[in-house]
């Protein structure tokens, strides 16, 4: 079973989470809610590994571009007797080469789930735990990781058994301005 997209939630201020847009490297198709980084200046997939390497969560599906930071023409099929002539559809919004990311750091409080199995329960606030992508390219929480943590739960969700409210531990993520 799928696990819920990941998203900021709150913060510990009271403001706004903080929110950026930066150029999304080449090939992404990552889904929203995903964890990413920055590789070359550009967002791409969490590893799921290194650590710090996550900047936050992305807001947008990946777009699968073929040149990093630079957008696809939105046009389809072919005009006939012209072979260098594209249609372009009325009304489609225009391609945009950026991620918008809410960024991790120590006030933004993000909700997530742990993995299929697992009920969220008071004694999981305060823990430390990993995250890990499942089979259909959605991550949660991964309450069997405790070795290599990246985010510690800050609170449980009254209406959903596997939901988790969570930060990021800041040692563990590249802070962005």
């Amino acid at each position: 079973m799928a696990s819920a997209a990941m998203y900021a939630i709150s913060t510990v201020s009271g403001n706004q989470p903080r929110i950026v847009q930066i150029a999304e490297g080449a090939t992404q198709t990552f889904l929203f809610g995903t964890p990413v980084q920055l590789t070359g200046g550009y967002v791409v997939d969490w590893d799921g590994v290194t650590i710090p390497k996550l900047i936050g969560i992305v807001r947008t599906n990946g777009q699968n571009l073929a040149s990093a930071g630079v957008a696809d023409p939105l046009h389809y099929g072919s005009v006939p007797y012209q072979s260098g002539a594209l249609n372009i559809p009325i009304g489609q919004p225009l391609a945009y080469p950026k991620c918008v990311v809410e960024t991790a750091n120590e006030d933004s409080v993000f909700y997530g789930q742990f993995e299929t199995g697992i009920t969220a329960a008071i004694t999981d606030v305060g823990v430390a735990y990993g995250m890990t992508k499942d089979a259909d390219n959605h991550w949660y929480v991964d309450h069997t990781n405790t070795v290599t943590p990246v985010c510690r739960v800050v609170g449980i969700s009254e209406f959903d058994p596997r939901g988790v409210f969570f930060v990021f531990i800041p040692a563990d993520v590249i802070l962005i301005n």
